[in-house]
């Protein structure tokens, strides 16, 4: 049974979707606790709870659902489809306009803390260390889960120190954060930039060994779930 887990499924798999429904649950336990917080009126908390929990759940059903049918999986130039890219940038652009338009949004954003913010990303280390065990399994080629892979291994890692500095105001912290922050703003590009140009379509210009193919499942749950 090498190569697999227990119950006959590729450890990647598990732990892809394993780490990507405990953020969900944290997400939820954020905003449960940030929707109790005394800049939340009493009588809009279970509103507040309602809206922003109800939509993060619903995302996730809708991408884990598109991506299990194979709506994101792009295995050659000629079936390329923009959807994993729409996904992308729907889920990001409902990230950056939500809290701006509707008021549940605003009143948890600003009711969370930054150094929860911060130390989320340590669930980083677990979707990092799945692209080098990919690597490690022939899987992925190393132009891709090497940088990626050790890339959020290191952001994440990272991710508990930054936010206790931040929470304590220790000297250098705002130093620390700006750091931290360009590395994982850095280790995202450097995501972007290669999956554009080594995976099957029009903008391919790489060809690497094993082949790159984008929004295969489960996958697909990072670029549409876990990165917004």
């Amino acid at each position: 049974m090498s190569g697999s887990t227990l119950i006959g499924l590729p450890p990647a798999i598990v732990l892809v979707v394993g780490l990507s429904v405990l953020l969900l649950a944290t997400a939820l336990a954020g905003v449960y606790l940030a929707s109790r917080s005394p800049s939340v009126p009493p009588g809009q908390r279970a509103v507040v709870f309602l809206t922003v929990g109800g939509t993060l759940v619903t995302w996730f059903a809708l991408v884990f659902a598109l991506g299990l049918g194979g709506a994101f999986r792009i295995t050659t130039a000629e079936e390329f489809r923009p959807t994993l890219l729409l996904a992308v940038l729907l889920s990001t652009a409902l990230a950056y306009i939500l809290p701006r338009w509707l008021e549940p949004f605003r009143l948890v954003l600003n009711a969370v803390p930054p150094h929860w913010l911060i130390a989320v990303h340590v669930f980083r280390v677990g979707f990092g260390a799945v692209f080098l065990l990919q690597l490690a399994q022939g899987l992925l080629p190393a132009e891709f889960a090497l940088p990626v892979g050790a890339g959020d291994v290191v952001v994440g890692a990272a991710a508990p120190l930054v936010g206790y500095l931040v929470l304590t105001q220790r000297p250098g912290w705002r130093a620390a954060a700006l750091i931290w922050n360009l590395a994982g703003m850095l280790d995202f590009l450097d995501t972007v930039a290669i999956v554009t140009l080594a995976a099957p379509g029009p903008y391919q210009q790489l060809v690497l060994t094993p082949p790159l193919i984008p929004g295969v499942f489960p996958q697909s749950l990072l670029p549409t779930f876990v990165v917004p």
